[in-house]
């Protein structure tokens, strides 16, 4: 009898997991790298996406995104969990959008070109520590992505 009970429990996570609506889709993988260590660089990024589901992460996604790097508590110096997209709308119709989404307590600031919206204090939303979004300008990943105009990065409990 116990052991019935831990497959269904097994049963009922595993399609937690398959029904879970995810947070957006992984971004189409570049073409071939020609030791251009930029796109190895996203292959290898892309290679290492799990994709999160809408409700872990709590904020929408914005209508488009495609996700290229995600991260767990623990990695890229952060003790949150992390998901990284890009989208074809520009900087400011995503920057509004975000503000709209999230709670009237997080605060907002632009600081050298990159929006930051969080809750907690400033200093630990600058380096990833509280949850936060920061969007910028997709301009350093075009060469990649020639449609990403601009770069969302939320960071998640």
């Amino acid at each position: 009898m116990i052991t019935m009970k831990y497959l269904l429990i097994f049963v009922l996570i595993g399609l937690h997991f398959i029904i879970a609506d995810p947070f957006a889709p992984k971004a189409d993988k570049p073409g071939n790298p020609n030791n251009d260590a930029d796109i190895t660089l996203a292959i290898t990024f892309l290679d290492n996406v799990i994709v999160p589901d809408k409700e872990s992460v709590g904020l929408p996604p914005y209508g488009g995104a495609k996700i290229f790097q995600t991260s767990k508590p623990g990695e890229l110096g952060s003790d949150l969990y992390m998901v990284r997209t890009f989208t074809e709308e520009n900087l400011e119709k995503v920057v509004e959008f975000y503000r709209q989404q999230v709670p009237d307590s997080w605060d907002y600031k632009e600081f050298y070109g990159i929006h930051y919206l969080w809750t907690g204090d400033e200093m630990d939303a600058m380096m990833a520590k509280v949850p936060s979004v920061q969007i910028s300008s997709g301009d350093d990943f075009k060469n990649i992505w020639p449609e990403a105009n601009t770069v969302v990065v939320i960071y998640y409990e």
